[in-house]
């Protein structure tokens, strides 16, 4: 269950138990699979644990559900978006890298058509509606040819 508006969103990890049965379905398990559905069904979500304690436990004076289930579920999580969020960067730098590559492939293949011409005797003009590139950059390239 979550209750939402713009700004917050709560996602309750147990619903309609009374109170006293609570702490025994508090596994770290259960949190992580929690923590995982939230992480797959929002945008970038900015996620806080609430403690089932008061204090969330005051290192273990009012129970220590915190130091030894929530605390390690949440820390597993965290382990778990951070490999997924590098393993999401690694795909997504290879996809821009291929992108860059094709794109400054085309670009020397551009360039290569703008050599030819130069040296086929064509104007810069007549070469520039070939290729798409100013007639600055083909004086440019005509320079070094």
């Amino acid at each position: 269950m979550m209750l939402a508006n713009e700004k917050l969103k709560v996602v309750l990890q147990t619903t309609h138990v009374a109170l006293k049965e609570v702490p025994s379905l508090i596994t770290e398990e259960k949190i992580l699979s929690k923590l995982r559905l939230i992480d797959k069904s929002l945008k970038k979500p900015r996620i806080a644990v609430a403690g089932l304690n008061p204090h969330a436990g005051e290192n273990g004076l009012f129970g220590d559900e915190e130091l030894k289930i929530i605390s390690p579920a949440v820390e597993k999580a965290k382990r778990e978006a951070t490999e997924s969020g590098r393993k999401e960067g690694i795909k997504e730098g290879i996809k821009e890298g291929i992108k860059e590559g094709i794109k400054e492939g085309a670009n020397q293949k551009a360039i290569e058509i703008v050599k030819n011409s130069i040296t086929q005797g064509l104007d810069n003009k007549t070469i520039s509606l070939i290729t798409n590139f100013s007639e600055d950059e083909i004086e440019n390239i005509r320079k070094i040819v």
